[in-house]
């Protein structure tokens, strides 16, 4: 009975590892508001989270500050390049999508109707529309961090650099409807129909 109310027994372990887990949790909630600072809380939550698995953990709050101070730069460092790469990851895959010319995307039919319709590259265009869809969602209560920044004003320019790249004229990409795409379809369904029976035929 007198180990029930000890400090060290299984049950206050428990019960301090889950306390410890919301403070920690919290601890990293509050720390990733300014999104900046996204890549440090999440590396200080992991190095204390390892610390609690372990029966390692101390003060809690003054290890995931001192972590914290630690990992910054570096891991807002690792995080903005993980950022660009993102961009043009995204980039990339505008670019390959819109290729084969079976369509475009809400945004991207935007950007190639105002390319064509004004003398403005498909870089500035798409800046232009990434920047004004942030200053709505920011005035609709969204958040606006570095990452967004990075998107919005350099998404336009990666997708412009891609189709220099793959020497694709932005000007003259005619999009298929879908009433083209069937009928293209049933005509390859018809021609593959009738080659064979030319080969039965043979």
């Amino acid at each position: 009975m007198d180990n029930l109310f000890r400090y060290d027994n299984k049950f206050f372990e428990a019960l301090g590892k889950i306390s410890n887990t919301v403070i920690l949790n919290l601890l990293c909630i509050v720390s990733c508001i300014p999104i900046i600072t996204i890549g440090a809380s999440v590396t200080a939550t992991y190095f204390v989270a390892m610390q609690i698995v372990k029966d390692e953990e101390s003060y809690i709050i003054k290890e995931f500050i001192k972590r914290f101070k630690e990992n910054f730069i570096i891991s807002t460092k690792i995080w903005i390049i993980m950022m660009i790469i993102g961009v043009v990851l995204a980039a990339l895959a505008t670019v390959l999508y819109l290729k084969p010319a079976l369509g475009s995307g809400p945004r991207d039919g935007l950007m190639l109707a105002i390319n064509k319709r004004s003398s403005k590259s498909v870089g500035t265009v798409r800046t232009i529309i990434e920047l004004s869809v942030l200053f709505i969602g920011w005035i609709l209560g969204g958040s606006v961090g570095i990452g967004t920044i990075i998107s919005g004003v350099g998404l336009g320019y990666a997708i412009e650099i891609g189709f220099k790249i793959s020497h694709m004229d932005s000007k003259t990409l005619v999009h298929k409807n879908i009433y083209d795409s069937i009928k293209l379809l049933r005509n390859k369904d018809a021609q593959i129909a009738t080659c064979v029976e030319t080969d039965k035929e043979k």
